[in-house]
């Protein structure tokens, strides 16, 4: 294939990705449309929200008009969007509580002994510890693609908030955010090849 071949093929790569069932293939469709055609969507009963890839994409594809420019601006708070995704977040939420439990805490104030608690309860190794030992091929290739779209999000969400807050909360989160980049820019350069200061 010629580099200009490849260049064009490039550059005609759809920004949504392909659908991977009636769920992702309804957003998908939809967000090719203007906002506020939405309609009606195929029912989300009967799949497994933790596993099921079509739902996955489906709630990535909700979450991502906010993130990038997929499609029209409009859709980021499009009231049928919004809609169908708080479903599929139910939807999710119900399964998640279905395969560990209803768990409170007795307050906010307990909910880092909680989380401690779920630390020190886990059974087997870390996820890297496993990996490592005992992981195939394929379970290290699905890893990194989980990875890449985490890595790829991470900060996004804090973002965000920077134009909502003022004063010092905002002084404070923007504070955090240069000094985690700053951290993750010190470990990827080595002192000598480092940003001036």
């Amino acid at each position: 294939m010629s580099p200009a071949t490849l260049r064009e093929k490039l550059f005609d790569w759809p920004l949504l990705p392909w659908p991977r069932g009636p769920l992702s293939d309804f957003v998908a469709s939809a967000l090719q449309r203007q906002p506020g055609s939405l309609g009606s969507h195929p029912a989300i009963s009967d799949i497994d929200a933790l596993s099921d890839d079509d739902f996955g994409l489906a709630l990535y594809l909700c979450y991502e008009v906010h993130y990038r420019t997929l499609t029209e601006a409009d859709w980021e708070w499009d009231p049928g969007l919004l809609g169908f995704r708080s479903r599929l977040e139910q939807a999710f939420v119900e399964r998640l509580r279905e395969e560990i439990g209803h768990g409170t805490t007795g307050g906010s104030a307990d909910v880092a002994s909680a989380l401690d608690d779920l630390i020190r309860g886990r059974s087997g190794p870390s996820l890297s510890v496993y990996l490592s030992d005992s992981g195939t091929l394929d379970q290290f290739r699905e890893l990194c693609v989980h990875r890449s779209i985490y890595h790829l999000r991470e900060a996004d969400p804090h973002s965000f908030g920077i134009p909502r807050l003022t004063g010092d909360a905002k002084a404070a989160l923007v504070e955090i955010l240069t000094t985690n980049m700053a951290t993750a820019t010190s470990n990827i350069c080595p002192p000598r090849c480092s940003p001036a200061p």
